[in-house]
């Protein structure tokens, strides 16, 4: 080998390089993400160590925001956006990639069921790696498409049945009470437009951990002000009311009933 080959190959110049290919870029959590992973060889014969993989997502760091008002908040907002990995995985099995040759892996692993959907500013992506010693590894990233499943969606249709409608999603930082996967959770908001709670709540917000069988939701209820207790109730901050509930499959035909008899007990 080359003295300066083998020197150009351990900072990344000629050295192997890496393409996944994904099968399907529409997904839902829970669902198995199929890849061929295409390694080239460089220049120089490598010894691969191994692949790689991490399901990756952008949040906002809303614990270190007190110190900002809303304008700065709003204009400074790449300043807070955070990645976390949801994920990692690893094929471990050593192989050599010789110079010029081209290998195609076939390799299938599962989207986590607490994966944020790509909704609002939210970004998941799969980054590939090949882990080379002494060289800098190879990478990929590859953006997919994250939507709700059918359970997740049925909470959607049934909050939508009832004339609200979906105004924003965040991924924020994780409240105190929540021991999840992540640093962080996902917010829909829904403000009534239409029906029986527009002139009684100013806004819904859910957070979803849906799994195979059931969604578990934790809900925020944002009560309109009605009269001055209602004015320094919304003042001193005890306008909102929190709860959760768990719905499984079963329920799904049920559950604009069930939404709006939670709604309509902690209102009035």
């Amino acid at each position: 080998m080359s003295f300066f080959k083998k020197i150009f190959s351990s900072i990344g110049i000629g050295s192997a390089k890496v393409d996944t290919i994904l099968l399907c870029e529409q997904l839902v959590p829970g669902d198995n993400i199929d890849v061929i992973v295409k390694i080239m060889g460089g220049n120089t014969q490598q010894q691969i160590e191994g692949l790689y993989f991490t399901i990756n997502s952008t949040y906002l760091d809303t614990m270190n925001v007190t110190e900002y008002d809303d304008d700065e908040y709003e204009s400074s907002e790449e300043e807070f956006t955070r990645t976390a990995i949801i994920e990692k995985y690893k094929v471990s099995d050593k192989f050599i990639i010789e110079p010029g040759e081209t290998k195609e892996i076939p390799l299938t692993f599962q989207l986590p069921y607490y994966t944020p959907l790509t909704l609002g500013d939210t970004e998941v992506w799969i980054h590939t790696g090949l882990d080379i010693k002494k060289a800098k590894d190879p990478t990929d990233n590859d953006y997919i498409e994250v939507v709700p499943g059918e359970m997740v969606s049925a909470l959607f249709d049934a909050i939508s049945e009832l004339g609200f409608e979906l105004s924003e999603v965040e991924c924020v930082t994780i409240s105190d009470g929540f021991e999840k996967e992540l640093p962080f959770v996902q917010e829909f908001e829904f403000k009534p437009l239409s029906g029986h709670f527009r002139n009684k709540v100013d806004e819904v917000e859910f957070v979803c951990f849906p799994s195979e069988d059931s969604v578990e939701v934790y809900m925020e209820i944002d009560r309109k002000a009605r009269g001055i207790s209602g004015h320094f109730a919304e003042l001193m901050g005890r306008d909102e009311t929190n709860i959760n509930f768990t719905f499984e499959k079963d329920e799904i035909s049920n559950l604009s009933n069930i939404i709006f008899e939670i709604l309509d007990n902690w209102v009035n």
